[in-house]
């Protein structure tokens, strides 16, 4: 029923947590003979060049029946961490935005002077250790950071809490 064709890509890196191992998959859909064609097509290049390691293929089983316990952690690592954050910026200039999913957080930040994402994201690393990502990765227009949910939960309270101070600060003083 899909006039044009779909592609889901999805592998071991996101469903799994294990990014160096290299094996993936594509689902496609869309009108049969068009999807079977490009099946076809890009099955000549995932076995010209993208052949899953023998000791991946092996450990496959296992790597699956594990699966659902770290995404359960995972779930419970970002939500908490996520609270974590909206309850650090109540009260702050920063805003949270709603996550719909996934483990990034992009936060608001005021725009003094100079600071735009980039600059709160380089003075954050310079002055507080602190690494984000400028808003702008993720084609947003007005300063926002992104920050990573799945940091562990105590150094992410503390990250939390030094970002909201260094912005503070910031805001009292002037860029």
């Amino acid at each position: 029923d899909h006039e044009a064709l779909t592609f889901v890509v999805n592998g071991l890196s996101k469903i799994a947590a294990l990014p160096q191992v290299k094996l993936g998959w594509i689902a496609c859909a869309g009108p049969e003979r068009r999807a079977r064609g490009a099946l076809a097509r890009l099955a000549v290049i995932a076995d010209t060049y993208l052949s899953a390691a023998a000791p991946v293929q092996g450990a496959l089983p296992a790597i699956l029946a594990a699966t659902p316990a770290i995404q359960r952690r995972i779930q419970g690592r970002t939500r908490e961490n996520l609270g974590r954050l909206r309850k650090a910026c109540r009260g702050s200039a920063l805003t949270p935005l709603d996550v719909a999913g996934g483990w990034t957080a992009l936060v608001r930040v005021p725009a003094l002077g100079d600071l735009d994402d980039l600059g709160w994201a380089a003075r954050l690393v310079d002055r507080e250790h602190l690494l984000t990502q400028p808003g702008y990765l993720y084609d947003l227009a007005a300063p926002h950071l992104a920050l990573s949910l799945l940091a562990p939960e105590d150094r992410f309270a503390e990250g939390v809490s030094r970002l909201v101070r260094a912005v503070d600060e910031v805001i009292a003083s002037g860029p």
